[in-house]
C-alpha cells in the first residue's frame, strides 16, 4: 500500500513535466516559425545582414553533396546568390521539432525560387526544394541557427531538373 501511495505523486510529477515540455515545444515552434518567416522576408528583400543575424558565430552548413561551409562562406554564397537572382522567394515548413533545453532540432522542408539571367541575358526560373536538419540555439539575443545539414535537394531550371551533384539530387 505504501509503494502505491508513493507512485501517485511520482506519476503526477511526470505528467506535469510532460505537459510543461509540450507547452515549451509549442512556444519554441511558434518562435521558430516566425524566425523562418522573417528569414524568408529578408531573403526576398535580399537583406544579407538580416539573414546573417539569424546565424550563430560558429554556424556551419553541410550541403547535400557533403561540402561543409563556415558562417563566412555561407554568407558569401548568399551574397553571390542574391546578386544573380531577382524575384527571390523562400518558404519553410517545419516537419518535426525536438526541443532539448536551449537547443531545438528542426526537420524542415524549404522551397526557394527566383529568376536568374544567363550570359545571353535570357531569364530562367530557378527552383530549389529541399529537406534539412537545422539546429537552433537559444542565445541571449534569441533563437539562432547553429547548424544546417541538407538531407535532400532538388533543383530545376525552367522546370527541368539540374544535376547539381551530390546524394540529394
Amino acid at each position: 500500500m505504501r509503494t502505491s501511495t508513493l507512485r501517485i505523486p511520482l506519476v503526477l510529477c511526470l505528467l506535469a513535466m510532460s505537459c510543461l515540455a509540450h507547452a515549451d515545444e509549442k512556444e519554441v515552434r511558434s518562435v521558430l516559425t516566425a524566425n523562418y518567416a522573417r528569414f524568408a522576408a529578408a531573403y526576398h528583400k535580399q537583406d544579407i545582414e538580416a539573414m546573417s543575424n539569424f546565424l550563430t558565430q560558429d554556424y556551419t552548413a553541410t550541403q547535400f553533396n557533403g561540402q561543409k561551409l563556415s558562417r563566412a562562406a555561407t554568407i558569401a554564397a548568399i551574397r553571390q546568390q542574391c546578386a544573380s537572382m531577382t524575384s527571390a522567394t523562400m518558404a519553410h515548413k517545419i516537419d518535426k521539432l525536438t526541443v532539448k533545453g536551449s537547443e531545438a532540432i528542426v526537420i524542415i522542408h524549404a522551397r526557394t525560387s527566383g529568376t536568374i539571367s544567363d550570359p545571353q541575358g535570357r531569364h530562367h526560373m530557378l527552383v530549389a526544394v529541399g529537406v534539412s536538419k537545422d539546429t537552433w540555439a537559444k542565445t541571449g539575443s534569441g533563437w539562432k541557427i547553429k547548424s544546417e545539414v541538407t538531407q535532400k535537394a532538388t533543383v530545376t531550371m525552367d522546370g527541368k531538373p539540374l544535376d547539381v551533384g551530390g546524394k540529394g539530387k
